[in-house]
């Protein structure tokens, strides 16, 4: 049997907690968030001067694939607190 000394996860979740602290996840995690709903909002902004210029709602579909990794962010910093 390993002792908590030897035990891998342990020596790689402090590994982990050195090179990304908390506090560095969740200002990175703010960011993406704040930056997804400017996205949001300037492609709604630009729908709403003119649709035909829209550029096939590609912020939309951004905006949901950074809504994913700011969530993910968010939830890998707070396991590891």
């Amino acid at each position: 049997m390993q002792t908590s000394d030897t035990d891998p996860t342990i020596f790689q979740r402090q590994q982990w907690q050195q090179i990304w602290p908390t506090q560095v996840l969740l200002i990175i995690g703010i960011g993406q968030m704040l930056l997804t709903f400017g996205i949001i909002g300037l492609e709604t902004w630009s729908m709403l001067i003119n649709l035909k210029l829209a550029f096939l709602f590609i912020g939309y579909i951004a905006a949901f694939l950074f809504t994913i990794t700011w969530i993910s962010t968010f939830t890998i910093g707070q396991y590891y607190k």
